[in-house]
């Protein structure tokens, strides 16, 4: 880099090394691939804020032409950020305007000097990645242009929420002792729409490893009596539909999704998106489907999610811009609140309360958890998912105020730590999560229970795509409807009993009447639900 160009520090790009230790450098020539996101259009008028998505419920959702017109990347931004790279020896590897990223890569050593960082390996418990030691320096003119740079950091930046159980699940003495549910099952207890299948609707369930075996598919289906939905596998960033030998976590979660939504939707069309576990894979991957112009998804599926503290500031304001997309195109995105109760983190590491991005963010539908038990094909009870091996997530983010959707309904929650502001409560809603009244599913040829918030997400999915079905409109930015209709006992069932208390200094949070930070406003009851929903969006 030329010394007469004078490079400042990107704010918000330093990276999160919490619990690291070095391990070496990288090669000189290891090749190095990075996204640059960029500035909407200086011109843009600007996207809805979330002051006017809250204010009108079933707001008309932009375009996708409109977007990309107004709202995308700037060509001359593309332009000048592209010869910068060019200038440098970079390779251009491609741009999207919608997505407002330009995909750059080069040597490490070249893309080390470039940007001006030292790139390092580190290790923490999760194994050995790539990350960098200092802030990333952009010429002075780049800075109002450039949103982030990402690509640098390989470190695991989400995990997967579920809790498998050990089969037979279920004591003798049911239904006073929980036992795993089969999907369909819970629809009943909830009340979803029967008469709905999701038909005309597009989910796509989000992804970061692991993958499914097709036999399993058809095994499970077949033993449920639904035909094979319509499922497509999406790469993104290299990755793909890749089950391990051995069981993981991945594996099981990404097999209960596909299942769950499946099972509860079978009408809809399922696209699955598989990225690496980086930031940014994952930010290519949400732009990616919040943007698929073919095949237009009206609600998107996360149950993959990491304490707000753990993001790097530019990662956690890139994923929060794309959700606000989402919400000014009409897509409801459902993400699992976390298994860990208040603190966030298994085993904790502070003591502390925290709360999970990308479930924090003010424009995602957060997914709590509750422990279910039925009799007679009947709620017989329902209260906070507590055990010992995880609890319904939820808390007051520190990342994000109070939403104005909350504020108007008297919710203004400080977090259990000493001193806290107000911040975005979560969750919104919940539902059957609880390990020991989870889910029946297909995994490498075995039958298991699987519990977990996880659960959770592709769950309210299925149930926004019937909604959407029976109402003939998209619900798209849900939590300020969800949140005028409030503690309506025909709608949303209020779950009172429990605590999610697992941050060992701070404590946690106590379900109550009405809204609270355990399971939100409680579980759904889906044909309250669609009525309350159509008599509030009118003709």
């Amino acid at each position: 880099m030329s010394s007469s160009i004078v490079c400042r520090p990107l704010p918000g790009s330093e990276p999160v090394t919490r619990g690291a230790f070095l391990i070496g450098a990288p090669h000189p020539q290891e090749r190095i691939a990075v996204g640059v996101l960029l500035r909407r259009r200086p011109d843009s008028p600007g996207l809805p804020s979330l002051a006017e998505l809250s204010a009108r419920p079933f707001r008309k959702p932009l375009s996708r032409d409109k977007f990309t017109a107004l709202h995308g990347a700037d060509p001359a931004d593309v332009a000048d950020v592209e010869s910068f790279a060019q200038a440098h020896g970079l390779d251009v590897v491609g741009h999207d305007l919608a997505h407002r990223l330009v995909h750059l890569a080069g040597p490490a050593a070249l893309v080390a000097q470039v940007l001006g960082v030292q790139l390092i390996y580190a290790a923490d418990a999760r194994g050995a990645y790539r990350t960098y030691v200092g802030a990333i320096h952009l010429p002075e003119q780049l800075l109002p242009v450039v949103k982030g740079v990402f690509g640098l950091d390989t470190r695991p930046v989400a995990r997967p929420h579920v809790r498998v159980q050990a089969w037979p699940a279920a004591a003798p003495g049911w239904p006073n002792t929980p036992r795993p549910f089969w999907p369909a099952e819970v629809a009943g207890l909830y009340q979803f729409p029967p008469d709905a299948t999701g038909k005309g609707e597009s989910i796509a369930i989000l992804e970061l490893g692991g993958g499914y075996q097709q036999q399993d598919l058809v095994d499970y289906f077949q033993k449920i009596g639904v035909p094979l939905p319509s499922i497509t596998n999406i790469s993104v960033a290299g990755a793909g539909n890749q089950p391990g030998p051995s069981l993981t976590a991945s594996d099981v979660e990404v097999s209960l999704d596909v299942e769950m939504v499946g099972a509860l939707a079978p009408g809809a069309d399922i696209a699955v998106y598989f990225a690496p576990n980086t930031n940014y894979a994952f930010i290519q991957m949400l732009a990616q489907a919040v943007h698929d112009r073919r095949r237009d998804h009206s609600v998107i599926s996360i149950s993959w999610a990491e304490t707000e503290e753990s993001w790097q500031p530019m990662g956690l304001e890139a994923m929060n811009e794309i959700l606000w997309e989402a919400a000014a195109l009409g897509i409801t995105v459902c993400i699992s609140s976390g298994d860990y109760g208040s603190s966030a983190e298994n085993p904790p590491t502070d003591g502390w309360a925290h709360v999970e991005f990308p479930a924090s963010s003010p424009y995602a539908l957060a997914c709590g958890g509750t422990l279910l038990l039925a009799e007679n094909q009947t709620i017989a009870s329902e209260v906070v998912w507590h055990e010992a091996t995880g609890a319904s997530g939820g808390g007051a983010s520190a990342a994000f105020p109070v939403p104005p959707y909350q504020e108007k309904a008297g919710i203004e929650l400080r977090s259990v730590n000493p001193g806290s502001k107000a911040g975005r409560g979560l969750p919104d809603l919940a539902g059957n999560a609880a390990q020991s009244s989870g889910y029946l599913v297909e995994i490498q040829g075995h039958l298991m229970p699987v519990g977990g918030t996880s659960a959770v997400a592709p769950l309210i999915a299925a149930l926004v795509a019937r909604l959407n079905q029976k109402l003939g409109r998209r619900l798209g930015f849900l939590q300020p409807a969800l949140y005028q209709i409030g503690d309506t006992a025909s709608a949303l069932r209020d779950v009172v009993d429990g605590n999610n208390a697992t941050a060992a200094w701070a404590g946690g949070y106590t379900a109550a009447p009405g809204w609270d930070a355990c399971t939100g406003w409680g579980s759904p009851n889906g044909q309250g639900l669609l009525k309350a929903l159509a008599e509030l969006a009118g003709p």
